[in-house]
């Protein structure tokens, strides 16, 4: 409560009391002088009671941002205990089955059973760096979880972005026999502009890697893998340095495809939604789910669309902003 409010009437009657002191009429009054300290005694008291108030009222302040602060700690605890919790019981869970694997063969070579060849050393040799992987990738996705991992964000125009892709994947793909290209995105901008987005570069590549791989894994070669995507303006907002946009990255290949019920788990960790029947390269099955939590540090969203046996698109829409009248210089 205001403090004037709160003590509004103890101040009215404090003002009286010294218009009554100033008052000619009772100037001769010889009860004037005990009048006065009584006032200025009732004036002290005033303002102590108010500083006493000022007081408590900083300490409720303190308190009740103690407490907001100690409820925030709490639930932070909360979330990693139980992001530890779930990473302990995927670890168990995921490392038994090749860890077992390893151990059965070594076994089977210290009995004699089987020789100790290049088939078998390199089929454990592959379930070590699988092991490996899943480690780094539980970890990896843990502190994303936990927000503890570290973004570097700066501006990057989209063009530049789309250079750096095609020079990323079109070397590689060719060389794996795929039909792949990097299309300019569909966008309505004014002339003059171009469209820039604020990324962490690395974390970015990640996604697009982690989404091309996986149409490389699901596409037989001589298939079509292409990014592409648009630019949408937000309407009826102008920024002090341009206007803002959403930026959509796509990869579509035109591979296997995913079941429909399948398509609300795909970025759920460890769910494999698609089976590759000739697929050589091992995943670890969190991918999606690490590239998931990139694109929501991001401020974005993510998402696929899919017909089985049509391929699919994997996608990603990012906040931009399309600037005006400038020219970037690199």
């Amino acid at each position: 409560m205001d403090q004037e409010n709160l003590f509004g009437n103890e101040w009215q009657i404090l003002e009286s009391s010294r218009q009554v002191m100033e008052d000619a009429a009772y100037a001769g009054n010889e009860l004037l002088p005990e009048f006065t300290k009584l006032v200025n005694d009732y004036e002290r008291l005033i303002k102590l009671t108010t500083k006493i108030f000022k007081i408590s009222d900083i300490q409720g302040k303190n308190i009740k941002q103690h407490e907001d602060e100690m409820r925030q700690m709490n639930h932070d605890l909360q979330h990693l205990e139980k992001s530890r919790r779930k990473l302990m019981s995927d670890i168990s869970h995921e490392l038994g089955t090749p860890m077992t694997s390893v151990q059965g063969y070594v076994k089977a070579m210290l009995d004699g059973v089987i020789e100790p060849g290049e088939p078998h050393l390199r089929m454990i040799y592959n379930k070590v760096l699988l092991v490996n992987d899943l480690v780094d990738d539980l970890f990896e996705l843990s502190k994303l979880e936990a927000s503890k991992a570290i973004f570097q964000f700066s501006e990057y125009p989209l063009d530049q972005v789309l250079d750096l892709l095609r020079g990323r994947f079109e070397l590689e793909a060719a060389d794996r026999g795929y039909q792949f290209s990097v299309e300019d995105f569909q966008e309505n901008i004014p002339q003059a502009g171009y469209v820039s987005i604020s990324i962490d570069l690395k974390r970015f590549e990640q996604v697009m890697n982690n989404f091309v791989n996986n149409a490389f894994r699901y596409t037989a070669p001589g298939g079509m893998i292409k990014i592409h995507g648009e630019v949408h303006i937000e309407e009826h907002e102008v920024l002090a340095n341009g206007l803002p946009c959403q930026v959509t990255f796509k990869v579509s290949d035109s591979g296997e495809g995913i079941d429909e019920e399948a398509l609300p788990y795909v970025f759920d960790r460890f769910y494999r939604a698609i089976k590759a029947k000739s697929s050589t390269t091992p995943g670890t099955g969190l991918g999606l789910a690490i590239a998931k939590e990139i694109v929501q540090q991001h401020k974005g969203q993510i998402g696929v669309n899919s017909v089985k046996n049509h391929g699919c698109t994997f996608y990603f829409t990012l906040p931009g902003t399309i600037i005006l009248n400038q020219a970037w210089e690199i």
